[in-house]
This record gives structure tokens, C-alpha cells and sequence, in this order.
């Protein structure tokens, strides 16, 4: 999950060493993927994303269908960081599709 800022951060300067310098960090950490789709309910490996990762979006590109307005399809929705270096779709198959997939990075 994403830091979240507390109601009073930085009044009186409170919190804002800490809080403020782990929310910025956490935003340079913004990575993208583009990975080979498979059958649902399967991993998608995915290069250098963890369990303590945050996964911002994933979309289903199909750039070959004719028509930009159905040439992305949002699945985040059924996505989930399901181990180190893995994602999966609970209930779309994705192949012969490719998936980009955007997360922050929390190390």
C-alpha cells in the first residue's frame, strides 16, 4: 500500500522529517514492466518486483484488435503480487497478449 499523510502532517513541523522523506522515496521508486500474458490464475514473472512492492496498475495491451479505444484494457482490479518476482490474474486470460504493469519499488 501506498504511504498515506496523516490529517495534521506538518503542523508545527511534525512528522514531516519522517513521513514526508518516505513518501518521496517511495515515488522514485516507479517502475514498468511489459510481460507476456498467460492463462488465468497463473505467475506472470515480472522482473525485480516483491511482496512488500506496491502494484499501481496493470493493462492488457492489444495493439492489433483495430480500434484505440479497446487497445488497453485496465486489469488491475484482478491483480495481486502473488511472490517475489511474480503477479497473476485471478480470472483473465491474458495470452498471446502483453501486460504493462506499473508498481513502486519499496526497497
Amino acid at each position: 500500500m501506498l504511504q498515506t499523510i496523516k490529517a495534521k502532517f506538518g503542523w508545527g513541523g511534525s512528522r514531516i522529517d519522517k513521513d514526508l522523506k518516505a513518501i518521496l522515496i517511495e515515488l522514485q521508486g516507479l517502475k514498468v514492466n511489459v510481460a507476456a500474458g498467460t492463462t488465468a490464475n497463473t505467475n506472470i514473472p515480472i522482473s525485480g518486483i516483491t511482496t512488500e512492492d506496491t502494484l499501481k496498475s496493470v493493462l492488457q495491451v492489444e495493439p492489433d484488435n483495430g480500434t484505440s479505444a479497446t487497445m488497453l484494457t485496465d486489469r488491475t482490479a484482478e491483480a495481486s503480487i502473488t511472490s517475489n518476482g511474480n503477479i497473476r490474474l485471478s480470472t483473465t486470460n491474458t495470452t498471446g497478449k502483453q501486460l504493462l504493469v506499473i508498481w513502486y519499488d519499496k526497497r
